[in-house]
């Protein structure tokens, strides 16, 4: 019983770390007003399938599937947040987006439809920062941090089977 305890209260605590960091990074687009590049969307993703398979896995016995896919999905996401953060700061050249597949426009309006739907926000550009961290090096801490703390309660976990 102790030890089904304790499970939920990680379940809880991945789940609210990971609902924090949707959150911010909501409020930080809509109330700050920096807008996100797809990476940084993309960034979101892995958040939210945690959230998701927490919530699907919180009253079920699967423990060992929440803990490795919870991993596998924080992974994916340090995965981009590396990558994005080496863009920020010039280490890799990526153009995402910014290319177009028709060079001829037929009139001015035709390019001005194309202008108006193309991304505004770069990824190599750092809208946001605090204390001289962008959003992608936080993102890169807190999914370190919860691959850590999930691999310790993984290995806890096979030792007790």
């Amino acid at each position: 019983m102790n030890t089904i305890l304790s499970l939920k209260n990680f379940f809880l605590a991945i789940a609210f770390v990971s609902i924090v960091t949707l959150v911010s990074a909501v409020y930080i687009e809509f109330v700050l007003g920096a807008k996100p590049c797809k990476l940084c969307v993309y960034q979101r993703i892995p958040y939210v399938l945690t959230i998701l398979v927490g919530l699907l896995l919180y009253f079920s016995s699967k423990i060992r599937l929440y803990l490795i896919l919870t991993i596998l999905f924080q992974t994916l996401g340090l995965g981009i947040s590396i990558f994005h953060s080496l863009i920020e700061r010039g280490i890799i050249h990526y153009e995402m987006g910014c290319t177009s597949v028709k060079n001829d426009f037929e009139s001015i309006d035709e390019l001005r439809n194309f202008l108006d739907a193309a991304p505004i926000t770069k990824c190599n550009e750092i809208n946001f920062s605090f204390l001289g961290l962008s959003l992608a090096n936080m993102n890169i801490l807190v999914s370190v941090l919860i691959i850590f703390l999930t691999t310790l309660y993984f290995i806890d976990h096979e030792k007790k089977k």
